[in-house]
């Protein structure tokens, strides 16, 4: 699957109250690294994170809202992994998929940032609201990790295509291993 890059300026002029992301001992990256959050963290697209643990991409998600304009507004986390379209409808949404949102992590995060773990585990048949969120004219910050290749869930027909597309239109690629800065 061939995923288009998009290029985010780091023109400090242009984001005058971005923060670079420190080297920090709770990220431990290295410089070109950091820079790649310092071009994303200002940006309102949804970014997925790909590789690393699950700590690390905690980590990551955390640092991007936390360098970006929302950070005064709240950072949700919701994990995917082991819940069926049940679970994750009502916590995600607040209810079935013929239900409003009317509570659940989406509601609950307004402005800030929804970061969803494991989203290669979200269940097929709550992908198709989850891609309407996505596409819908929104407040909040979608950042999501996968410990699977989307394209693999694809092929095997556990994930949308059209969602795989759109999740990594901006992939962040972590290390395995963090290496001492």
């Amino acid at each position: 699957m061939t995923r288009p890059k998009n290029q985010y300026p780091s023109d400090p002029r242009r984001y005058p109250n971005a923060e670079p992301v420190a080297a920090s001992p709770s990220l431990g990256v290295e410089p070109a690294f950091e820079a790649q959050l310092y071009r994303l963290a200002p940006s309102r697209v949804t970014v997925l994170l790909v590789g690393g643990s699950a700590g690390l991409k905690h980590a990551v998600a955390h640092a991007l809202h936390e360098r970006s304009p929302r950070r005064e507004q709240p950072f949700v986390g919701f994990d995917c992994r082991g819940l069926g379209s049940e679970a994750v409808e009502l916590s995600l949404f607040g209810g079935p998929a013929h239900a409003p949102i009317i509570s659940g992590a989406i509601q609950s995060v307004s402005s800030g940032t929804l970061y969803v773990a494991t989203i290669d585990q979200l269940p097929l048949l709550t992908q198709p609201r989850f891609l309407r969120f996505l596409d819908q004219e929104r407040n909040a910050r979608v950042i999501a990790s996968t410990d699977t290749e989307l394209a693999l869930r694809v092929e095997a027909g556990q994930f949308r295509f059209d969602l795989a597309e759109r999740l990594s239109l901006v992939e962040l690629v972590l290390p395995d291993e963090l290496e001492p800065v």
